[in-house]
């Protein structure tokens, strides 16, 4: 029998994951990342391992989290930059402490409840594009990539809910976490943020550089992104014409990525793109695969 370590967070797509693996013959053991000092989240976790009976380790890297995500979030977040801090969590932190806690138990394997899939290898969207998270896992490495397992890859957030409730996994109704896992500290605008102003007449917005404007003001608009420390998930090629976005929830917008004699990665939107923010992360895809990442420069 195949050991999985499955990383269990207290809620339903983790605890659905975890099931998936059991009835596909995989040895489950959970592992809960304490990264806060959640005492709810662990009790929940607890709990969904009791009624799928399999064990439960807790692993604490809450020096790891704080150093690493929100201590580089805080030193970051200055001027125009909005860091992405999931987009370095997963790779640098999450994925890492549960690779290396397989490692330390002889496990090949990890899995998490993430919504994306692995094809041959590659890291590709997973078919609800609504909850699709392969944005924020677009800095994983290949080598990671080849250990991991998205069991809810090919299912909808309601089928997985549903699937819950059928099992009786109490936690079927559970809410959705926040995207951001941190309070993060109060301060700065990002760009394309609304800003009220007194006695104006129509909605402002931050342009950046301690500018403000309309919404079609041609500041707000770029068409070309250059992307620091470019993560490559397919073979790298000088020159793609693709689709990429530069936040989460844009919608794929054509473009062509470029790439210098240096190694830089230019991507050339074909039509102006809204609200271009330093420090978020600009993911290139392929069709369902994703080419790869990086952070946006300023």
């Amino acid at each position: 029998m195949t050991a999985v370590v499955v990383g269990l967070s207290g809620g339903v797509d983790s605890a659905v994951a975890a099931y998936r693996l059991q009835q596909q013959g995989y040895a489950v053991t959970g592992v809960f990342m304490n990264q806060l000092g959640n005492a709810d989240e662990l009790a929940s976790a607890r709990h969904v391992a009791e009624q799928l009976g399999i064990p439960l380790a807790v692993v604490d890297y809450q020096q790891a989290f704080k150093e690493h995500v929100i201590d580089r979030f805080t030193r970051e977040r200055v001027g125009d930059v909005t860091p992405n801090p999931c987009c370095w969590c997963n790779p640098l932190v999450k994925f890492k402490c549960l690779l290396d806690y397989a490692d330390a138990h002889g496990i090949t394997y990890v899995a998490t409840g993430h919504y994306a899939q692995i094809t041959d290898g590659v890291l590709c969207r997973s078919v609800d594009e609504r909850k699709d998270q392969s944005y924020f896992l677009a800095g994983l490495s290949p080598a990671q990539l080849k250990r991991l397992i998205f069991p809810l890859g090919t299912l909808t957030k309601t089928q997985v809910r549903a699937q819950a409730q059928t099992i009786g996994l109490t936690v079927h109704d559970k809410p959705d976490s926040n995207d951001l896992c941190f309070t993060v500290p109060v301060g700065g605008l990002t760009i394309g943020q609304g800003v009220k102003r007194g006695g104006q007449p129509q909605k402002l917005y931050y342009l950046g550089k301690g500018r403000v404007g309309p919404a079609d003001d041609p500041a707000l608009f770029r068409t070309d992104v250059v992307v620091k420390n470019f993560n490559w998930l397919t073979p790298l090629r000088l020159r793609i014409t693709t689709t990429a976005k530069v936040r989460y929830r844009q919608v794929d917008q054509p473009c062509t990525v470029l790439v210098a004699d240096d190694g830089t990665v230019t991507v050339h939107f074909h039509q102006p793109v809204r609200a271009v923010t330093p420090g978020q992360w600009c993911v290139v895809y392929a069709g369902e695969q994703v080419v790869g990442g990086g952070e946006i420069s300023g």
